[in-house]
Order: C-alpha cells, then structure tokens, then sequence
C-alpha cells in the first residue's frame, strides 16, 4: 500500500512538473534575450534573435548587436543611441514603447539602439567603439547617463539575470528568479539592477570620450536622467552630474548635455519603479532628445 501511495504520489509530482514547464513557456515567461559574456565578465545580448516576453513585449536584436528589428543601413540618416536599462527597457517594456522606437517617431530618422540594464559609460564606449565605423556615419551620437556610470566596467551578475542559453526547466527558473527572492527577502535577479547612491569616478572616461570624439568627428549629446531620489533631491542631482557636467562644460564644441531633471512636465509619476520610465516616462524622453535635435539641424 506504501509503494502505490509513493508511485501515486510521483506520478503526480512528475505531471505537475510537466504541466507547469508546458504552462510556464506558453505564457512566455522564458522567451527573453540570450547573452554573450567574454572572458573579462563583460556581457552584451547575442546577435539575430528577436522574441515575445509573456507573449505581449518583443524584443528584438539585430545581426550586430543592435536592440533593433532592422538591420543597419547606413545609407540613410540615422542616430546611434546607447545607454543602460533606461533605454534598453528590458523584459517589462515592449519594443515600441522603448526610447529608441518613441524618438523615431518624433524625427525623420532611424534610431540604431546599444543598451543594456546595468551597462556603464565603459560599456556604452566599448559597444560605441566596436561599432566605430557606423557611429562615424550616423547624424548624432548620444549617451543616456545616470549615476554609476563612471564607476567602471559593469559586469555579468550570472546566468540568472545575464543567460547565456535558454533555461532547461521553466519551472526552475522561475523559482529561482522571481519566486525564491521574495519569499527570502533578497534582491530581485533582474536584469535591470538598481542604480547605485554612491557617487564614484574612476578609470581615463574623459580620454575616452575625447578620443572617441576626434575619432569620429562628431559632438557627442549626453542625456542625464536622474532616478527619483535624484530628481526628488536637486542638491543630490547636482552631486551626482557635477563630474559630466564640468567635463561638457570645459569641452563644449565637442560635447552637449540634455538633463532629464530639467524637463518640462518631468515627474515622479513618470517613473514605473525607483529609477525607470514608464510608457509616458518613455515618450517625454524621447520628445526632449529630439527637440534638442531639431534645435541642432
């Protein structure tokens, strides 16, 4: 009677594992992007591969790279972007709702996106650097900047929140990533982390972004958001801008800023969490880069 109860008991173990794995993929849960990380822990997403996160926000990235559905035509005008979770979204926002798809509706030009959660000044440089050819050819260069990102190269947090294949069980995978930290208190694995209070500057950034600038010929545009405690706090903000913003000032043929914090109709409701726009949050972003643009032509 001991063993039909424990064979009763696996079989129905094994069938609702089978039933979560089968329910677990077809709401999408696991369609999220694939990352390559080299040998100094450095990760951006691999190439060619596009999907439906919860079956509701695409993603998309091209052969090189690039957080775009198209690939890279570099016959027509066009804006090279990067920056970190702010404009790269991640797996909450869907693809057009995304900084990079709002501003091409607000100019008459193609927005080819590098970005990613948690990517530094050093990281956007290296994607900017491994692409020079086609920044050399785009109408403007910008950089989305918030505070950490002069502290130094970011670098992968592990197969959780930077996977490198797709997860062999669904179910597993969503223990470990969003049920296991709340029921323990920890910090979320997410791919968009948090930005950090402390306020550092390290490594030659200044060399960089002047050696990028003569290499490509062009003046580069920062776009300084701040997260809520940085807008909430316009002592803070300063603090934490001061660095950028001398360096801009003292190169200013070379280099331009637009602050977030400054904005018309900016707001705590425009933020979906401590640090990230929401749709809206999104769109007023996308409508301050490109009225500077205009302003540029």
């Amino acid at each position: 009677m001991k063993v039909k109860k424990l064979k009763i008991a696996a079989l129905l173990l094994i069938g609702g594992v089978l039933l979560s794995e089968m329910a677990l993929r077809l709401i999408g849960i696991v369609d999220f992007p694939i990352y390559v990380i080299d040998d100094k822990g450095h990760y951006s997403l691999k190439s060619d591969q596009s999907g439906n996160f919860l079956n509701k926000n695409k993603w998309f990235v091209n052969s090189l790279g690039f957080n775009n559905e198209n690939e890279i035509d570099t016959t027509q005008p066009y804006i090279f972007l990067t920056g970190d979770s702010v404009v790269y979204g991640g797996n909450p926002i869907d693809y057009y709702d995304r900084i990079g798809q709002q501003l091409e509706k607000y100019i008459d030009k193609t927005v080819y996106v590098g970005a990613l959660g948690g990517w530094s000044l050093y990281n956007e440089l290296d994607f900017i650097n491994k692409n020079i050819d086609i920044a050399k050819k785009s109408d403007f260069i910008i950089i989305q900047y918030d505070n950490g990102d002069l502290e130094g190269y970011a670098k992968s947090n592990g197969g959780l929140v930077h996977p490198t294949h797709q997860p062999y069980s669904a179910t597993l995978y969503t223990l470990e990533k969003y049920i296991l930290p709340k029921i323990l208190k920890s910090s979320n694995q997410s791919e968009l982390p948090p930005i950090p209070e402390d306020i550092k500057n390290n490594g030659d950034w200044r060399n960089q972004l002047l050696a990028l600038s003569k290499d490509t010929g062009k003046k580069i545009i920062f776009v300084l958001y701040p997260d809520q405690k940085g807008f909430s706090s316009p002592e803070l903000w300063n603090k934490q801008t001061e660095d950028i913003k001398s360096f801009i000032s003292e190169n200013p043929s070379q280099f331009s800023y637009i602050d977030i914090a400054e904005a018309k109709g900016w707001s705590l409701n425009l933020y979906r969490d401590g640090i990230h726009p929401n749709t809206q949050g999104n769109k007023l972003v996308a409508f301050e880069i490109a009225n500077y643009l205009k302003k540029q032509s």
